[in-house]
């Protein structure tokens, strides 16, 4: 049977990011996906003017749980990204506390480039340090990592400097922590490097770095993240296949020529590779 997992996130009507990623990718991975909007937006709400039309969904999710639980339906993994509200954030930590036999995987999304996305954002940040207490995996940018830990933005840190970042976020709750993007003053600077802690290890792993970025690469992330744990596989070798698969959706992404990265990464361009990846035959 195929496990089933809770994605709750933005849907983009024209636009590849948010469950325009996680829906697909997660059902190519094997996992089968229950779709949950957190707010439904025309387009994606970089590259397309400021006049997008966007609507939030909550109460279309208190709904949707409310019915999910009058049929007792349980899963292996719950997993939120793009959050349209502060109440939205405090449904979810409640979602969550009641399904304690779920992997439940939390992507803070509040920012990038050292600013939050907005004024939405900035006001989700002290709710957001509630949702992942109770996250057996958080999966922060390096800014938002900063904002959770309420320490000042930087360009970079050094690798003790992260691993204690990591380790600050560990002290919050979460059981295992993934800082995405994190730049190392002190590694390769053509890598991008993802930071790890969990209970007993703190370390990094690198995949090659592409010269253009596009929306939508932290949802292709996460996505694999998900399934990877719910494969059986640890957090470090969940990372780098992750980052793995980000770095060749950006390569391709580009060579099938879209430009605007407001469109997000093309992430169905790697569905091959997360079809070898995890649909491969159990050795005897």
């Amino acid at each position: 049977m195929l496990k089933k997992c809770v994605s709750i996130q933005s849907y983009c009507c024209y636009t590849k990011v948010g469950l325009a990623v996680a829906f697909p990718l997660l059902e190519a991975m094997g996992v089968e996906c229950a779709p949950v909007p957190s707010c439904l937006l025309s387009t994606e709400v970089h590259g397309y003017g400021t006049d997008f039309y966007i609507r939030s969904c909550t109460d279309d999710m208190l709904k949707t749980f409310s019915h999910w639980e009058e049929q007792n339906l349980k899963w292996d993994a719950i997993y939120s990204g793009y959050l349209g509200s502060s109440e939205q954030v405090e449904i979810i930590t409640s979602f969550a506390k009641k399904h304690k036999e779920s992997l439940i995987l939390i992507d803070p999304v509040l920012g990038d480039n050292l600013h939050t996305y907005g004024d939405m954002q900035t006001s989700q940040i002290p709710y957001m340090k509630k949702l992942i207490g109770v996250a057996d995996v958080i999966t922060p940018n390096q800014t938002e990592a900063c904002f959770l830990l309420d320490i000042p933005q930087k360009e970079s840190f050094t690798t003790p400097q992260a691993f204690d970042i990591a380790k600050g976020l560990l002290k919050m709750g979460p059981k295992n922590v993934l800082v995405t993007s994190i730049e190392l003053s002190d590694q390769d600077p053509s890598k991008c490097h993802i930071v790890y802690a969990t209970k007993g290890e703190c370390g990094f792993v690198s995949h090659d770095k592409y010269k253009q970025m596009y929306y939508g690469t932290g949802d292709l992330f996460a996505s694999v993240i998900v399934a990877s744990l719910l494969s059986g596989r640890d957090i470090k070798k969940s990372a780098a296949t992750a980052g793995d698969m980000v770095y060749k959706a950006l390569v391709r992404t580009a060579e099938a020529k879209y430009m605007n990265i407001g469109h997000g990464v093309q992430s169905l361009l790697v569905i091959p590779d997360l079809v070898g990846e995890f649909h491969r035959p159990v050795k005897s």
